[in-house]
Order: C-alpha cells, then structure tokens, then sequence
C-alpha cells in the first residue's frame, strides 16, 4: 500500500520530510498525502503556491485531472467537502502527490485547485482554455430562451391554454406575459355556467374586448339580451352560441345577431324563451347554421319549421323535442328538403302521425333518430324507421301502439346492426320476442333503456345478457315482472356493464343486487329506491353465513 503522510509546513516554515508516518484517516491522507494516479508508475508533484503557474505545469494538470475525471462522483465530491472543509481561498495551499490511494478524494481537492489555476491564466492566452470558451460561447449563442420568442409564436403556443390558465397560470408570470395573455387573439372561448354566477359588468367587459371570439356558453342568466346585443356587437367571428334557460332572446336581438354573425354554426337555445313566432322564424337567416337545438322553445310552429328547412341549408342537426305546434306538414317539408343533410334529428310526436314517421325514411344519412311522446305510431310508421340503416341511436318513447311482433321485425334481419344506443321506454306492448330480435340483431349495444315495459320477463333479459356482452348501461326502471335470475351472469357476460338500474322493480331479490355489486366493483347496481347498492364486506358477510347456519347457531347459543 502507498504511504500516505501529512503535507505542510511546520512551525519554521520549511517542508516535512515525506517519509513520516501515514496517516490513519483515509480523508486526511488523500487531502495531504502522496498519492498516484491508477494505471502510472509515476507520480506528480504540483506545487499549489499562489503563483503564476507556467505552461508545463497546466499541462501535466491537464492530463492528469483529464483521467481523473473518469472517477469523478458526486458523492465523492461531497464527502471531502463536509470531511476537509479545505479553504481554497487561502493564501498557501500544500503540494500534492498522486498516488493509487484514495485518488477520488484526492481529485476533489485538486480539481479546486486546478480550476483556481486556470482562473488565474484565463486572460494569458492558454489555447485550450480559449478554446472551451468560445465552445460554451458558441453554445450560448445557439440557445433561445422563451423570452427571445416573436410575440406571434408565444401567442401560439398560449393559444393552447384555456381562458382560466390564462388567467390564473400565464399572466401573473410578468409584465410581458400578463400583456401576452390579454390579447384578444387568445379569448377565443367563453364560458358562463350558472354555478358560477359573474356579475353582469364582469361578462359585458369579457364579451366586449374579445372581438376573436369563436364560442360562447352561457346558462340561466337574466342579462341575456344585454350580453347577446354585445355579442352581436363585438363578435362578428361568433360560430358557436349557447344560450340555455336565459331570458331576452327577442326579435330585435335575433335580428342583431342574423345580421353581425354571419357564420355562426351551433345555435343552442334550450329553454330560452322566445316571445313570438316570428322571433322564431328569423333564425332561418343563419344561413351557415350546423347544429339548432330548439328543445322546448314553445313558439315554434309549422311555418317557422318549412323556413328552416328551406334556408339553412347546411342544417345536420335539429332538436325540436318539447315542441307540441309541430304536425305532419312541417315534418314533411323537413324531410323534402334536408334529406341529404340531417344525420341528427330529434323530434316530439305528440301530434305526428304514421304520416309523418314514413318521410322519415328519406333522411338516408341520419345516424341518431330520437321521437319522445310517439302515442300515434304505429308498426306502419315502424317502415320508416326500418329504412334508416345508417342509425347508431334510437329513441322510441310511449309509443303505446306499437305492437312486440312489429318491433321485433324492426329489429329482425340486422337492419339496425349499428345500433348503440337503443331506448323503448314505456312501449307497453313489447314482450320476449322484441328482446329476443334486439339481442341476435343488435350486437354492438351499449345503452339499452326499457323504463316500464311491463310484459318483459327473465328471459327476455336473458337474451340480451347473453348476447350483448358491449352493453355499458342496462335500465330497467319499472320492468316489473323479472326477478333477478336473469341478472347472475351479468358479472361475467356483461363484462364492460357499469350501471344496472333496478329502481321500482319489487320482484327482484335483493340478495341478488348484493351479489352483483360484490362481484364487480367497477358496476353501479341502483335497487327499488334507486339507492346505489353498496358491496357487501366480505368478513361482514361469511359472519352472517355463520349465523345462518343452524350449527354454527347452536355453537354460538351454547357458548353463551
């Protein structure tokens, strides 16, 4: 093993001589000792006084603490520091000697001192330090910072933030970026949800600096023709209005907005009162228009519907369901003018007839067919429906005419193989076979609603557990005549199931929703009340199968 002595001065000033006793400390004796490189037979001697080094020296240092290098740690580094506390500052540092020992150590105080070193001799043209210099010159030179970005590309990128983000996250950044994130460029998206209720000065300063303004959402607010007459003021690039449950959509307003939004395409007025026919009949100047969702605004009629159909020419969308002044006429004119275009429409029989239902049958594109309160339908009304083979929705509800055997010939022959979503509720008449059909023709279901249909039994629900294994939702609110036994299979043949509502079905055994919810708990199992059904503990239940059990009963009476 290399020697290793303590290096310094003594009390005269002159230098130990080398051959002193070792060191126990392996710290004390790489910071001090004479230590050589791993792999030479050499070693080096360094002088560390504070003194102009020369070349030659800078040289060797190089070399050797280029090989060092290798080793370096941070560990290592570390310890020496917390171990040496070595003031590198000072006036006189030792000399040093590599050696095979503890070189790790060692490199940590030579590499202080050698960085002191090339500190002293940076400005006295040594080429290799110029040179690393005008290497991390030119690498500086090649990095952007976020700052030294053109205003344009910074609002590209904050154009990926959503209007809170900018608010909360961007502008108390600085200066520069509170700037960046009030450009108007940025505001391309509002939303007013009545949960959060802003006052009305906040929303008509929001709504008057975003002239980029592209979608607007607001709900259940009394200022509605203040904020839609600024809207129409400032937000000529509106394409996306949703205005549901407000008050002040007028005649005036809805001419405001015709005229000054001129490519507006989702129109959502759900709810909003409108106070004349007229003021309906106006939204036919939106001549870019998508998607109309009218649901239960009362004074739509005949007329305003034919002047829809005829204007809007682009219309795919239409909801009209809550809307009892609609009659065969109207649905008629739809269907001759926007069959090419509708894949979307929602619809209130309350009026219609079989009429009204076959036109139905042009519509080739339609994807998603929903018809509430169809009380007149019949199963000839039904060959309208059964045209329709691109449908991936249906809703058929109350129709009260319609018979199990011509619902189950709708079904029959994979003429609706596309649907996903399939809701019958309050068809009274559907049985068995109807389930038996949607089961073998339906494969790719995955929301099924049966609300009251009174004549299905266990095995009707059986078809469809065994044969619909996509199915996410199964409702069978009201489905009074089926007691579970059906259900038992649900956990392994409806493996994607995730609510099974059972709310009002009184025949069903409640030891059997406990079972199902304890087998899954990724499915959402709704009893009589409509309570979810919690899963049983498993200690909790084998506990009260001990009580069950007539011995373990007498086991436990004994005892006591």
């Amino acid at each position: 093993m290399t020697e290793c002595g303590p290096v310094g001065k003594d009390m005269e000033g002159k230098v130990p001589d080398t051959e002193e006793k070792p060191s126990d400390d392996p710290v004390e004796g790489a910071a001090g000792g004479n230590l050589r490189l791993p792999g030479h037979s050499h070693e080096y001697s360094l002088s560390t006084q504070r003194q102009t080094p020369d070349a030659e020296l800078l040289e060797k240092w190089d070399v050797v603490l280029g090989e060092v290098a290798l080793h370096d740690d941070a560990w290592f580094w570390n310890r020496y520091r917390k171990q040496c506390r070595l003031d590198i500052a000072s006036d006189s540092v030792s000399d040093l000697k590599y050696s095979n020992q503890n070189f790790s150590d060692a490199w940590c105080l030579q590499k202080d001192i050698y960085l002191e070193y090339k500190e002293v001799v940076a400005g006295k043209g040594d080429a290799d330090a110029e040179g690393v210099s005008k290497k991390e010159k030119d690498q500086e030179e090649n990095v952007c910072y976020i700052h030294q970005l053109p205003r344009e590309i910074l609002l590209y990128i904050f154009s990926f933030f959503t209007v809170p983000d900018l608010c909360l996250s961007i502008a108390p950044v600085c200066r520069s970026w509170h700037s960046l994130a009030q450009d108007a460029a940025l505001w391309t998206s509002l939303v007013f949800p009545y949960q959060r209720r802003v006052p009305s000065n906040k929303v008509l300063d929001l709504v008057r600096k975003s002239t980029f303004l592209v979608s607007l959402d607001i709900q259940s607010r009394e200022d509605g023709k203040e904020v839609l007459l600024q809207v129409a003021e400032s937000c000529k690039r509106l394409q996306y209005l949703s205005i549901k449950f407000c008050d002040g959509l007028t005649e005036n307003v809805l001419r405001e907005l015709v005229d000054n939004c001129k490519d507006l395409r989702f129109f959502n007025v759900e709810g909003t009162k409108m106070y004349d026919c007229v003021s309906c009949r106006i939204l036919s100047g939106f001549k870019q228009l998508r998607h109309l969702n009218l649901s239960h605004c009362l004074w739509l009629d005949d007329i305003g519907l034919v002047k829809i159909a005829q204007e809007c020419v682009h219309l795919e969308y239409l909801n009209i369901d809550g809307i009892t002044d609609i009659r065969d006429e109207g649905v008629l004119q739809l269907t001759k003018h926007r069959c090419q275009t509708l894949t979307n429409l929602i619809l209130d029989g309350e009026n219609l007839t079989d009429v009204a239902y076959v036109s139905l049958g042009f519509c080739s594109k339609l994807k998603e067919l929903g018809i509430t309160f169809c009380i007149e339908m019949t199963d000839n009304g039904l060959k309208g429906v059964a045209s329709l083979r691109n449908l991936s929705s249906l809703k058929l509800r109350k129709g009260t005419k319609l018979t199990s055997a011509g619902l189950a010939s709708l079904f029959r022959g994979n003429k609706m193989k596309g649907l996903t979503h399939l809701n019958l509720g309050e068809c009274l008449q559907i049985e068995n076979d109807t389930l038996e059909s949607i089961a073998s023709g339906c494969p790719l279901l995955t929301h099924l609603v049966l609300h009251w249909c009174w004549e299905v039994t266990d095995e009707g629900i059986s078809h469809v557990v065994d044969n619909c294994s996509l199915l996410c939702v199964l409702d069978l609110v009201g489905v009074v005549r089926i007691t579970g036994e059906s259900l038992l299979k649900v956990p392994t043949s409806l493996p994607r199931l995730i609510i099974l509502d059972l709310e009002q079905c009184n025949s069903v055994d409640d030891n059997i929703l406990q079972k199902l919810a304890s087998a899954r708990s990724d499915l959402q199992v709704f009893d009589y009340w409509g309570e979810p059904v919690e899963p049983q503990n498993s200690e909790a239940s084998s506990k009260d199968e001990c009580y069950e059990d007539p011995a373990c009963h007498g086991h436990h009476t004994g005892d006591s």
